[in-house]
């Protein structure tokens, strides 16, 4: 069984190890240093809104926040984590359901936002599945200042 709530301090220790190498933590946050801490997911909670935890018959199994929000407009869905023992079952799923759903009942969104890496292979082809289209692509450069691709995925409500 599924279920969603705000995060909460209890629950950063085991979210900071979702990330299992520098590569996944880029995914999720390119802008942290691995191995992730519980003290960046502190200041990255404070930049953000409705960040969220799935639990999996009470144990984490995923997380994901805002980082834009607009009354009537675009929400950016960020951050998105799962737990490595529940991957492939369903929790991305759930949990960019809960995120929308969140977009809807407390902004009125008309637009969803999610972007990832061209090496993210597992994210490109999932996004997709869930209705999300790419819209546009952003030129980056990794942490080995190799350049690569961000890829904005948009969804109409």
């Amino acid at each position: 069984m599924l279920t969603y709530r705000p995060v909460n301090h209890y629950d950063l220790p085991l979210l900071a190890t979702f990330p299992q190498n520098e590569d996944e933590l880029y995914f999720c946050y390119p802008k942290g240093i691995y191995p992730f801490t519980p003290d960046q997911l502190i200041d990255i909670i404070s930049h953000r809104c409705y960040s969220t935890v799935i639990e999996k018959e009470g144990v984490l199994a995923g997380f994901a926040n805002f980082y834009q929000w607009q009354h009537q407009g675009l929400c950016k869905i960020g951050n998105v984590m799962v737990n490595p023992i529940f991957r492939q079952q369903g929790i991305a799923r759930y949990l960019l359901s809960v995120m929308i759903k969140q977009a809807v009942d407390i902004f009125q969104a008309k637009e969803i936002q999610v972007s990832c890496f061209n090496t993210n292979t597992a994210a490109l082809l999932f996004y997709p599945k869930i209705g999300f289209l790419p819209i546009s692509i952003e030129e980056r450069y990794d942490k080995q200042n190799q350049k690569i691709a961000l890829i904005h995925f948009s969804k109409i409500l």
